[in-house]
């Protein structure tokens, strides 16, 4: 299987930091994984940030001070899940793509999903290595 190394995918992973894995199963939960991660700080953050809220609260008993704090750690938390939300929709049209070969563009195109891939090859209980070539994902 074919995977550009100018996909999102594949540059997110090697910009974490990661080995980029050469079969398609460990590939796949590396980058479920490098996915999961961000979400799960983003998480943990709002609830920080609740729990700072209702101590600040309980310390204060000043109506405006509360007004504020809420206003704040509110406009914190949406801030956090729309950057979230803004970068997961914009790479969810091209989500999980990888070259396949057609007769389009040379013998390259965009035709095969890697999430589909992953499923077939666990249904067939094969893994195919992946090959990285140079192009447009």
């Amino acid at each position: 299987m074919k995977i550009s190394t100018n996909s999102w995918h594949y540059r997110y992973i090697r910009k974490l930091g990661f080995s980029v894995p050469s079969n398609l199963c460990p590939y796949f939960w590396k980058l479920m994984f490098c996915l999961a991660v961000p979400v799960a700080v983003l998480v943990a953050l709002v609830f920080i940030l609740a729990g700072l809220t209702l101590i600040v609260i309980w310390i204060s008993h000043h109506l405006a001070a509360t007004l504020i704090v809420l206003a704040i750690v509110a406009a914190i938390a949406l801030g956090l899940l729309g950057l979230a939300w803004l970068f997961f929709s914009n790479a969810s049209h091209r989500a999980f793509s990888v070259i396949g070969t057609t007769r389009a563009m040379g013998g390259i195109s965009e035709g095969a999903y890697l999430t589909g891939q992953y499923i077939v090859a666990v249904h067939h209980k094969l893994c195919p290595r992946l090959e990285f070539i140079d192009g447009e994902a």
